[in-house]
């Protein structure tokens, strides 16, 4: 084996990969509780509300209950709104449509991927907050695009609403917020009906899943953004603490997620111990790691791996 992408993982430009950790270690599938995403934690186990609505899967998507349900929350207009096949989506969608904006690292990789030509004379795509180091934008900023997809987690308020005084389009993600990313549901605001309608039309037909969408239609309901936000403040200092209480560097953010910084050995004996943390060197930030918050039961799961994991990485490397 050679030492790359922080000691003998595979890395990646998203988190999310926990398969391609376990594939590559040999261990089970869903056997690796995976922080490289950052997930509201709170929602509880879904799968038996997906097991009761499976039947969903044998009728062909209608996402107009959900668009008007989402309208209603985010109190919009609907005409403004447009449902995507997650985050990722309505960035290719936006980045399609503007085809040239100006990126300002750290930022997330898709804006690189999908837009035509990067320059600093375009109007700026941000993350609010920014993905990864997790603060949020000042109050004067503006920008052609809001990405808000943690935007929610990190305030309890669904968005900023730059959209109602400017021209900027805001995305968003129910992906994180009802922690379903295998599921995928996004959106995109924008007034500009003739511009959201261009983005419509580059959609496949039927982008979201009926089951997505009949799962989105039964959680949205019941989330209460500001009470979630509370919990997570409370398992961002349960987190840190235990972090800190190993010896570790780690910082507090505004996002729902902890930064650790200068042990990227870490990530490997962390995985050994079937737990994935985001590497950040698609970010230009190699000596950084990104920790999602955990579940109740993840957490206490924690208290005893990571410390194991940390005594092996300095006993191997001299750390």
């Amino acid at each position: 084996m050679n030492m790359e992408n922080n000691f003998y993982l595979p890395g990646g430009d998203h988190g999310g990969n926990a398969s391609v950790i376990e594939d590559y270690l040999g261990f089970e599938p869903l056997s690796v509780i995976d922080l490289s995403m950052s997930m509201n934690p709170f929602v509880g186990d879904v799968k038996n509300l997906i097991a009761e609505l499976a039947h969903t899967a044998g009728i062909y998507p209608n996402a107009e209950r959900l668009h008007l349900l989402l309208a209603e929350i985010l109190e919009l207009d609907p005409r403004h709104l447009l449902l995507t096949n997650g985050a990722a989506e309505a960035i290719a969608l936006v980045a399609n449509e503007i085809k040239v904006a100006k990126v300002i690292q750290p930022e997330f990789s898709l804006w690189e991927k999908h837009l035509c030509l990067i320059s600093d004379e375009a109007g700026l795509v941000k993350s609010n907050p920014t993905n990864p180091t997790g603060e949020l934008a000042p109050g004067d900023l503006q920008a052609a695009v809001f990405d808000e997809a943690f935007y929610p987690l990190t305030t309890g308020e669904w968005s900023r609403r730059d959209f109602e005084s400017s021209s900027a389009i805001t995305i968003g993600s129910l992906t994180k917020l009802l922690t379903i990313p295998g599921l995928r549901i996004g959106y995109l605001i924008c007034r500009d009906e003739s511009r959201l309608g261009r983005m419509k039309r580059k959609q496949p037909e039927w982008p979201i899943s009926s089951l997505s969408l009949a799962v989105a239609e039964q959680l949205l309901p019941k989330l209460d953004l500001a009470f979630t936000r509370k919990q997570i403040t409370q398992r961002q200092l349960e987190l840190y603490d235990l972090l800190k209480s190993c010896g570790l560097a780690v910082k507090l953010c505004q996002a729902p997620w902890l930064l650790v910084e200068g042990v990227p050995w870490l990530r490997y004996f962390l995985a050994l111990e079937k737990i994935l943390v985001r590497d950040l060197s698609s970010f230009g930030m190699p000596n950084m790691l990104r920790v999602g918050l955990p579940t109740d039961a993840q957490l206490e799961y924690l208290s005893k791996a990571v410390p194991k994991a940390i005594y092996k990485g300095r006993q191997f490397y001299g750390a």
